[in-house]
């Protein structure tokens, strides 16, 4: 080879290196702006996990559907997208009380790094509510069986 050949093709392999390193950074920064799009969706999960774990706490505890006097998902929008906030109104059977549900549902609270409030309302019922900062993910109220 001449020497203007081997100044051409070291030439081209420099510019191949180039690209191929160019490809890299751009394969890297959708790696990591992927990453960020599963976070942005991370509260659909944690509200979806959330109540399904709920409903194994209820379900644990001896409260089956014939006790579910209401439920419904309601969708909300906010900055981040729309999410759903759960409510569920449970009848509890004779024998069973609120106070029963409270320490699976606070070990829920941490396990999902969220936080969980608990209102009463006198006789009449109980309620716990799952939110952080920015956002209500389920509402869990019991009632007592009337007679």
């Amino acid at each position: 080879m001449t020497k203007k050949q081997k100044k051409q093709s070291s030439f081209l392999v420099k510019i191949y290196i180039f690209v191929l390193f160019i490809c890299g950074i751009f394969l890297g920064l959708s790696y990591i702006s992927g990453n960020k799009q599963q976070g942005k969706h991370s509260g659909v999960a944690v509200e979806q996990k959330l109540d399904n774990d709920v409903v194994t706490v209820l379900v644990a505890n001896g409260i089956g559907q014939e006790n579910v006097a209401k439920q419904y998902i309601k969708e909300i929008t906010d900055k981040k997208g729309v999410y759903g906030s759960h409510y569920k109104k449970i009848i509890l059977p004779k024998g069973k009380n609120p106070e029963n549900f409270e320490p699976q549902f606070r070990t829920l609270s941490r396990n999902f790094k969220i936080e969980m409030s608990k209102k009463l309302d006198g006789e009449s019922s109980c309620e716990y509510v799952f939110f952080d900062k920015k956002r209500i993910y389920s509402t869990v109220v019991f009632v007592p069986k009337k007679g």
